[in-house]
């Protein structure tokens, strides 16, 4: 029974302090909520500008056509007194156009070349 008693001064003393203190809790809902839909609405802004931005963005994408493909023309090339590297009678014949000053046919020469050179060019499936 006592500690009934004790409990209810407690509740008595706490609610003398803060006589509503449910309207405490209303109050910080309230803001809550507010907070929300203001949340809500900079969202659905933000959301409305990245769709006009996609719309801006597909009839820029539309307007441009792909540039047809350009046609290759064609190259006659002889090998009747060219350095030969391999069999000269071998049936495949490779020729390569190289730049001594470019960095991907140096690491052709350097990674790809042996490999061509150990399979193909001498055991004679190839002509370089």
């Amino acid at each position: 029974m006592k500690e009934k008693l004790i409990f209810i001064c407690i509740f008595l003393f706490v609610y003398t302090l803060h006589p509503a203190p449910c309207t405490l809790f209303a109050n910080a809902a309230d803001q809550t909520e507010g907070n929300i839909e203001e949340e809500l609405k900079a969202i659905k802004s933000e959301v409305q500008e990245l769709r006009k931005e996609v719309e801006i963005l597909k009839t820029r994408g539309a307007a441009r056509q792909p540039a047809p493909p350009q046609e290759i023309p064609e190259a006659t090339v002889s090998i009747d007194d060219d350095p030969v590297k391999g069999n000269s009678d071998a049936p495949v014949t490779i020729i390569e156009f190289s730049d001594y000053q470019c960095p991907f046919c140096g690491r052709f020469f350097a990674n790809t070349f042996p490999e061509i050179n150990k399979k193909y060019i001498e055991s004679g499936k190839v002509k370089y």
